[in-house]
């Protein structure tokens, strides 16, 4: 009988160490992977040159939709006046063209989400099918304090809130 409760206690054991390792992990994995990725920046210049708006690309490489809650641009909270654009059914990356693009969209933060990044195949028929399928994603900042040293958007992932910091394009003396 003691020899049955010993083994009882290992096995009891072993599995509340399994567990434990397997929620360490799990959190772990949460806190390194970051799935909204930055893939370049958009600067447009108004008439007298200055920089006037800029277009922060994006992309989400995780699995699940990314919903974006709050930009802050140095510091400043500019979710009202940022705007998320979406390509519909066109591989272009989200821009502010003179002559705007039927296929990009720009509205509020809040009315859509990012969506994982399509595979190549996913793309392609898209593509071929044309049934409004988002693509590309960007935010349209304006911002008239400049320069912009970093933006930061807070957003909602597996629904757990993270916060990405973006300042690789912000270099002031890559902006002059």
């Amino acid at each position: 009988m003691n020899q049955r409760w010993s083994v009882k206690k290992a096995v009891v054991s072993f599995s509340l160490f399994i567990l434990i390792a397997l929620v360490l992990s799990v959190i772990i994995w949460y806190r390194i992977t970051d799935p909204l990725v930055n893939n370049g920046l958009q600067r447009i210049n108004n008439h007298d040159g200055k920089v006037e708006e800029y277009v922060v690309e994006l992309s989400n490489e995780g699995f699940q939709k990314i919903d974006i809650k709050q930009v802050r641009v140095n510091g400043e909270d500019r979710s009202d006046d940022v705007q998320l654009g979406i390509s519909y059914d066109s591989t272009h990356m989200v821009q502010v063209l003179p002559n705007s693009d039927p296929a990009t969209q720009f509205m509020k933060l809040s009315v859509s989400s990012i969506y994982p990044a399509l595979s190549r195949s996913e793309i392609q028929a898209a593509l071929e099918k044309k049934e409004h399928t988002p693509m590309q994603y960007g935010l349209r900042i304006r911002y008239e304090h400049q320069p912009i040293q970093n933006v930061t958007i807070t957003y909602k992932y597996l629904g757990f809130t993270k916060t990405k910091s973006i300042t690789k394009w912000f270099d002031s003396d890559s902006l002059q």
